[in-house]
């Protein structure tokens, strides 16, 4: 005598989307929480650099990825924002001071210390000249830090809401 069970797997389907659903949600809100930390964090002379600040959600299920990028640019087309993060010149990743040379005029002009302050307008002339560069502001490093601690109870809300269905 023959004996043959039919198993209905469509619950252990259906709980195995929603798992890969919630994996999904929580990717997403991770990346999207680095966002908005980094908002908190990034300099703001002008708001062009934090107004590039943008999340990106690639891929599905467990290949699902996040990514928090700053596409703001010089005038001649170089990545600012990590210029900001990481530093220039003595503080950047080339530990050396920037040499830099007038090349549509004769001379650059250089503020003297405090004239800015006092507004008296006295410059310096010079042909070239180096400086130390500008101090990094790592301000994704920072939102990175600050979301550590908030991964796991975001993660809990989301599979709670999504595994509650």
């Amino acid at each position: 005598m023959d004996y043959s069970i039919e198993v209905d797997d469509s619950k252990v389907r259906d709980l195995a989307l929603r798992s890969e659903r919630a994996f999904e949600m929580g990717v997403d809100q991770v990346t999207d929480t680095v966002e908005g930390h980094s908002l908190d964090f990034v300099p703001r002379d002008t708001d062009n650099l934090a107004n590039t600040i943008q999340a990106e959600h690639m891929g599905t299920g467990s290949s699902r990825k996040g990514l928090v990028k700053a596409t703001a640019h010089t005038a001649d087309g170089k990545p600012y924002g990590l210029f900001v993060h990481e530093g220039t010149g003595l503080y950047g990743p080339e530990k050396r001071p920037i040499h830099i040379e007038a090349k549509n005029k004769k001379a650059l002009t250089i503020p003297v210390s405090g004239a800015r302050l006092s507004g008296s307008g006295a410059v310096l002339l010079r042909k070239s000249a180096n400086v130390k560069g500008m101090k990094p502001r790592p301000f994704f490093k920072q939102a990175i830090e600050k979301t550590m601690p908030e991964i796991a109870d975001i993660l809990r809300r989301v599979y709670q809401r999504v595994m509650k269905k």
